[in-house]
């Protein structure tokens, strides 16, 4: 019996000292875990602040002035994203005083957001000049660059248009997941832009499809990047294409800046944030006249 209680007494010791060890191996694992928290609140405190500098400097990029091109109105709308960011776009003449270019990008973050625009500075000449009514040899170009940069989950949705005021029509390269449309001033109709591909990744190695639209008086081009359609709604169901079509058939069949603003308007009564979570732009060209004046 006696053998027996100090059996008994010599487990609940070793017990004791077990509780002991595991409450003092809980104190240091909070602790650790504190300092992990303290960690990684700093950490997303210091992410938050870049994202923000990135969010500043891309709307810094973004033109918010156009040059004057006779026989075209353009209207513009850029949100930046809360969350995703790495839109662009730009309209610019060419040397030859007919043509001019428009160029929009969707990146899939801000650090090769800042690789385009370090390839289209580079490419500047390229684009703007007056041997180059094709947009292939200039998109090459960027292909042929950004490749070089791009890591493996990056990517780019890129268009760029070519516009022979002369011929009124426009030659394009349209690649990856950008809204690119024209809407007919005889008919309403809205049409889709063909010969698209995929975006670009570091690997893209398709040819380049270069598609081409005749232009005609009061014709409106819409160009819009990925950002519009998935802004979530209530039910956190995307704003989606087929919406955003209806929004140009239900907008006033004249106006840059009337189209523009429907479009606005219907997204962001059908988000449910004040901002969407990525990147938003849309870029609107109305065809005036087909008076060539190159004074």
């Amino acid at each position: 019996m006696a053998e027996k209680k100090e059996q008994l007494l010599s487990r609940i010791t070793d017990l004791e000292q077990q509780l002991v060890d595991r409450n003092n191996e809980l104190a240091v694992f909070r602790a650790e875990l504190n300092k992990t928290n303290e960690k990684l609140s700093l950490l997303l405190g210091k992410i938050k602040k870049e994202l923000k500098y990135s969010q500043e400097l891309q709307r810094y990029l973004i033109p918010t002035e156009f040059p004057s091109i006779p026989s075209f109105e353009f209207s513009s709308k850029y949100i930046a994203g809360e969350k995703e960011g790495g839109d662009y776009f730009d309209i610019f003449p060419h040397d030859d005083k007919s043509k001019f270019g428009i160029l929009m990008a969707s990146c899939s973050g801000y650090m090769i957001s800042a690789l385009l625009m370090s390839t289209l500075l580079k490419l500047s000449s390229i684009m703007e000049t007056k041997k180059n009514p094709n947009p292939s040899q200039a998109v090459n170009a960027i292909l042929k660059d950004l490749k070089q940069g791009m890591g493996p989950d990056q990517s780019v949705d890129l268009m760029y248009s070519v516009f022979d005021r002369k011929k009124f029509e426009l030659n394009y390269v349209c690649m990856g997941d950008v809204t690119a449309l024209i809407q007919r001033a005889s008919d309403q109709k809205v049409i889709p832009f063909e010969d698209k591909m995929s975006a670009i990744t570091n690997e893209f190695d398709e040819d380049l499809k270069v598609g081409h639209i005749e232009l005609n008086p009061n014709d409106r081009l819409v160009f819009a990047t990925k950002g519009c359609h998935l802004v979530q709604g209530q039910d956190h169901e995307h704003y989606g294409k087929a919406r955003f079509l209806q929004s140009i058939v239900n907008a006033p069949s004249r106006g840059v800046h009337k189209l523009r603003n429907k479009i606005c308007f219907d997204i962001d009564s059908y988000q449910i944030s004040e901002r969407p979570n990525r990147d938003m732009t849309i870029v609107i060209a109305e065809v005036k006249d087909r008076v060539i004046k190159l004074a």
